[in-house]
Order: structure tokens, then sequence, then C-alpha cells
């Protein structure tokens, strides 16, 4: 069945998780706690994938152009340029071959980015200890995607279930990792390959899928902060962190609510600390609004996996939010795929 061949059961409650929202640190909010909008802003459809191509994560160009990671059939790196027609506007950068998915990415110098990738066993639905690695993809000076330059970074040996990444320090090359399975964040400096585990405490611990997504807010005068996910506590955490990625105190509660009202996966954080949250549970794009201790629904997108805003000017001018999708994750539970994964943009 095509189903256990690309995602049995197991491997769909690892990479569809929980992620979490975010309000005064410290204090939770009741399940219930949600602004609901007279209507949803409609999602639009940029690009298509065929049947069982799940989109994982998503970064943006500065040019506008969105790259995005699958984690089925095949570990492959796409860009999509969302100014020109689908069917035309979509283009192969890479599949690594020696993974069979492909997670987090993240932007290092402009227009180098990052892509973690590795294996998952089909039969346990567990990452493999010793298959994850960091690669880079240079776009620089490339006239196509295609042309990109991509390099294997580091193996990590201690990578279980890499998931998201983003930069701590692009200039010094500190990239910051989040092992869903190994219950952790990892830092890797990408220009001398030393790897350390940065933080490993009970925020980013759990008995199902631990910490997921990961953004970094960079403060003025001040420790820079880092955001994570919790799929299993269904909680959004904010750390300060020392410049080595290393926790400056503990890990304060942003948001956490009750599993079953939400699910999130990764998310997008904007310079004000507002959170959009890709909500497996309800199929919804979630806004928090920093500070707010109250969440909305933007969008609904089946299947939404994770977010970014755009970048171009015509994007920043109309707030464009881009949204990937696996196309939805209780398709695969019951081996019924019928619903492609793609990706997304809505005006927020």
């Amino acid at each position: 069945m095509l189903l256990q061949k690309f995602f049995p059961a197991c491997i769909v409650a690892l990479v569809l998780p929980s992620l979490i929202l975010s309000v005064p640190h410290g204090q939770d909010y009741p399940a219930n706690n949600l602004v609901t909008r007279a209507s949803l802003a409609k999602a639009e459809l940029v690009h298509r994938f065929p049947l069982y191509y799940w989109v994982e994560n998503l970064a943006v160009r500065a040019s506008g152009e969105v790259l995005t990671t699958l984690l089925s059939p095949t570990a492959d790196l796409y860009q999509i340029d969302p100014s020109k027609p689908a069917g035309s506007n979509v283009e192969l950068v890479h599949t690594f071959e020696q993974a069979t998915n492909a997670t987090g990415i993240a932007e290092g110098a402009p227009d180098v980015f990052y892509v973690a990738a590795g294996n998952v066993s089909y039969p346990t639905g567990m990452g493999v200890a010793g298959s994850w690695a960091i690669y880079s993809a240079d776009f620089r000076g490339c006239a196509k995607a295609q042309d990109a330059t991509v390099e294997k970074v580091a193996d990590i040996p201690k990578g279980l279930l890499l998931n998201g990444i983003d930069f701590l320090d692009a200039h010094k090359g500190t990239l910051l990792i989040a092992d869903s399975q190994g219950e952790a964040i990892y830092s890797l400096n990408v220009h001398t390959k030393a790897f350390e585990v940065a933080i490993n405490e009970t925020q980013t611990q759990d008995t199902g899928l631990a910490i997921n997504g990961i953004k970094v807010h960079h403060e003025l005068h001040a420790k820079s902060s880092v955001y994570f996910s919790n799929s299993g506590k269904a909680a959004l955490f904010k750390q300060r962190v020392n410049e080595d990625g290393t926790a400056a105190g503990s890990a304060t509660v942003v948001y956490k609510s009750a599993p079953k009202a939400f699910n999130p996966d990764d998310f997008a954080l904007d310079a004000q600390k507002n959170a959009y949250i890709a909500n497996a549970a309800t199929d919804n794009v979630v806004l928090h609004r920093a500070g707010s201790g109250t969440i909305s629904n933007v969008t609904s997108v089946v299947g939404c996996t994770s977010a970014a805003l755009g970048r171009s000017r015509k994007d920043v001018r109309e707030r464009v939010l881009y949204i990937s999708s696996s196309g939805g994750d209780d398709q695969y539970r019951v081996g019924d795929v019928t619903n492609p994964g793609g990706l997304y943009k809505v005006h927020v």
C-alpha cells in the first residue's frame, strides 16, 4: 500500500506535531481562549504537488521565491515562484540522496540556506540515529534555482529526528537545531563544524514528540530569545540564550493549551513577536499577538505544517503569509490519500 510505503500512521503521529502559541509567560490559558473572526481569510493556492507529496517546511528568499522541504515521498528541496502562474512556477533544486526526509530550513548568509535531512524508520516511526545531517544550498549568483550549490555541512551523529532550525548568529555561523526525538536543542557552527548540546531541559522534553519548531528573536541591548514549540506539552516556550546558544536562565511558558485543541506544527515569528502557527488539530493557521493572551484563527489550510512571511516588496506591502501543507494528516492515517500537499498564501 502506498500509505505504508511513504507514511504509515506512526510516522504521521511524529511529523504533524503540537506547537504552541504565545501568552504572558508563566500563565496558562484555557483551550477555549480563542477569539473567532467573523470570517476567515481565504487561502490562495500557489502550487499543488502530486499525491503523497508532504510539504514540511518553508523559507522565503529576499527575491520573493519560496523554498520548500519535502518529508515525503523523497527528501527534496523545491523552489516555488509565487509571481509566476501555477504549473510553471516550481523548480526542483535538489534531492538529498542520502536521506529519506527533509525537514527544517533556515537562511544563514544572504541567499545561503541550510536544510536538515535524514531518515525515519517506517516500521517503527522513529528517526534513525546517525542518518541526520545539515546541508547548505547556495543560491548566490544563480540564474536558476537548480544551479544552486548544495553541499553537506556536517553530519549530526547525535541527531535522532531533526526538525526546526534557525540561526542564532548568521555571521558567526551559529545554527540552532531542534531534535524532536532527542528532546534537545543543538548548536552547530556551520563554519567550524563545532557541535554541542545547547539546551536539554524539561521544556524541550516529552514522552511523545517533543521540541518541534524553533525561531530566534534578536533583542537590542539584551540576550536573544529562542521561541520553540513542544508538541507533546502543547506549549510554546521562550528561552533567553547566551551567544553560544546555551540557556541563560530557565525557559518560560509563552502559551499552553489542551493538546486536543492545538496540535501546532512550525510557525512564523514577526519582528513584533507575533506568532503565526500551523495548527494541525483544526487545520487552521492561528495568530497569537505578543502579550495578548488570546489566539485568533487566520485561515484554513488542510494539513498546514508551517508558515513564513513574504519578503518581496509586494509581499511585504500586502502582508503576505505563505503556508505549507501536507495535504492533511488524517488521510495518511486511514490510508486514503486524495489531497496532495502544496503551498498557499494569505493576506494577514
